[in-house]
């Protein structure tokens, strides 16, 4: 939901108010965040401390929400099943408010629900999070590989091993950055988690949902294509 306040402000400034929980109730995981002054009380289970972010930060925290357009969101994202993630959001700005919250179901890059699991859109919300309390995570942590789609990435160098501990691939970015990942680490949007490196290709086990929220694992074969 939007909120046109009318008052002239700053947009890359500290918002006036921010709180913002995850919960994976069938993990029994909790985060939470919440904007007391100008510092953030953050909460990972039963640990709570205090973070101090800086006015860059909170300067990349609003171009992040504005790239992922989370004024656009609903306010509510509900899917009616006993086992899931509920998450909300509260923040406000001098521009812009939103107040958005869900349960097993997320917000598309239109805005539009999806139901079960995260969508890229919510992903790069969560990494913003991450970002924003100094790469601590909120929700597991998001890896930057997650924020591209699998045909989007090259994989350039793989590191085969009996050890599985000690395999690795390289993954080049649309921006040309290369990115290591280890198994079980992900790799791609849909949540890819590596699971076999060889030495021409590797393996990832990807998660689709489909139109009633039912989700399906694929095994995908990646091949490398050229040396970094």
């Amino acid at each position: 939901m939007i909120f046109r306040l009318g008052i002239a402000g700053d947009p890359d400034s500290m918002p006036t108010r921010f709180a913002a929980d995850y919960a994976h109730h069938g993990w029994g995981s909790v985060y939470a965040v919440e904007l007391q002054g100008k510092t953030l009380r953050y909460t990972r289970d039963m640990t709570t401390r205090k973070i101090t972010p800086t006015p860059e930060q909170w300067r990349a925290f609003r171009r992040a929400l504005d790239h992922v357009d989370v004024w656009r969101w609903r306010p509510d994202y509900t899917f009616g099943v006993s086992d899931g993630i509920s998450w909300s959001i509260k923040i406000e700005y001098p521009d812009r408010s939103l107040n958005a919250k869900g349960y097993a179901a997320y917000p598309d890059h239109a805005g539009s629900p999806s139901k079960m699991l995260p969508t890229p859109s919510f992903t790069r919300y969560l990494l913003a999070v991450q970002t924003l309390l100094g790469d601590r995570p909120f929700a597991r942590r998001v890896g930057p590989l997650e924020l591209f789609d699998l045909a989007e990435l090259e994989l350039v160098a793989t590191h085969p091993s009996r050890n599985k501990r000690a395999q690795w691939a390289d993954f080049r970015d649309p921006t040309g950055k290369i990115h290591r990942v280890r198994g079980g680490e992900y790799v791609g949007s849909q949540f890819g988690v590596l699971m076999e490196v060889k030495s021409a290709s590797v393996s990832l086990k990807e998660l689709f949902s489909d139109a009633d929220g039912d989700q399906e694992a694929r095994d995908t074969i990646v091949k490398k294509t050229r040396a970094p």
